[in-house]
């Protein structure tokens, strides 16, 4: 039997979705529009007595089918997912005052060129390549749902009457106490991951110093792992690091999360490393989580992070 078309997919969906679900829910599909101006089609399940749904990116359960999901299962898969939530509920009121809001506003490293258009509603400072824009927090017990986070627009500072230096201000504050720099090997991570699925790592520990000693690379990112690139703007953070290695540094923007940090030999290419990181953005990572396409260069001297290819 022939296979569904995307969009006869989703009608498919909704359609059955409508009569799995009973009267009291409603069933919407649209549009989602994310960071990098990735956009995908959505479908969530909003119940009466909810005021949040999830929103399930519908290319990932088409994914599942044309691979040899029977379609039953896959709408039995959404339902699945959909229950988990249990009748969600957020406090709105966070939203609508910013008395509630403001412990809860963070910054957030994104691409400028990449959210160009975007930038156009939303209040951002420029640093490098980059934007630093805002968002709410939203954690599980300050919230009553799931971790997640909300963009703060120009709307928003309308609605709160708060200037962009105020909100900037505070964002950063906010960051810098509640989501602090975490800052580790590559070789500590890896055996922790092991060690995690119950692999022992004796065996291979001393071969992993080898490598950490040969090429030192290091992670660094925040304490939840949530739009960690963002500590590259901290103040200080760079500066330690390099007094540390008593080196230039060298930056490799794995993603809005994380970022790859080597001490400066002498001996890079600038231009290969260039490559390995737009084939790795292109192969390994999601689209909506691409932080840069280029390397970044800290100058221990001057204290300045800059692109090499520029004068920054």
């Amino acid at each position: 039997m022939e296979k569904l078309n995307f969009m006869e997919f989703v009608n498919v969906v909704k359609s059955d979705m409508e009569k799995k679900m009973g009267e009291n829910v409603r069933i919407d599909i649209h549009d989602t529009v994310k960071n990098n101006n990735v956009s995908y089609k959505a479908i969530s399940i909003v119940r009466q007595d909810c005021n949040v749904s999830p929103n399930l990116r519908l290319e990932d359960f088409y994914n599942d089918y044309l691979e040899g999901t029977e379609l039953e299962t896959v709408l039995d898969n959404i339902v699945t997912i959909f229950e988990k939530y249990d009748h969600p509920q957020i406090n709105l009121e966070c939203f609508l005052d910013f008395e509630k809001a403001k412990d809860h506003i963070m910054i957030k490293l994104v691409s400028y060129e990449a959210n160009k258009k975007r930038m156009e509603n939303v209040p951002h400072i420029l640093f490098l390549d980059f934007a630093v824009t805002y968002f709410v927090y939203m954690k599980q017990e300050d919230f009553g749902y799931g971790n997640g986070s909300v963009q703060i627009e120009n709307e928003h500072l309308q609605l709160w009457g708060v200037e962009k230096e105020q909100l900037h201000h505070l964002a950063l504050k906010n960051s810098m106490e509640k989501m602090p720099v975490k800052f580790r090997s590559i070789q500590d991570i890896l055996i922790e991951m092991l060690n995690q699925k119950g692999i022992e790592t004796g065996d291979i520990q001393e071969e992993m110093t080898k490598m950490q000693d040969e090429i030192p690379m290091y992670v660094l990112s925040n304490e939840q792992n949530y739009f960690g690139a963002s500590v590259l703007y901290y103040p200080g953070v760079l500066r330690e690091i390099s007094n540390r290695f008593q080196s230039d540094l060298i930056i490799l923007p794995s993603s809005i999360h994380e970022v790859i940090v080597l001490s400066v030999s002498g001996e890079e290419q600038f231009d290969e490393m260039n490559e390995m990181i737009e084939e790795i953005n292109k192969e390994q990572v999601a689209d909506e989580e691409v932080l840069s396409d280029h390397l970044y260069y800290y100058n221990h001297s001057t204290e300045k992070l800059m692109i090499p290819s520029l004068s920054l």
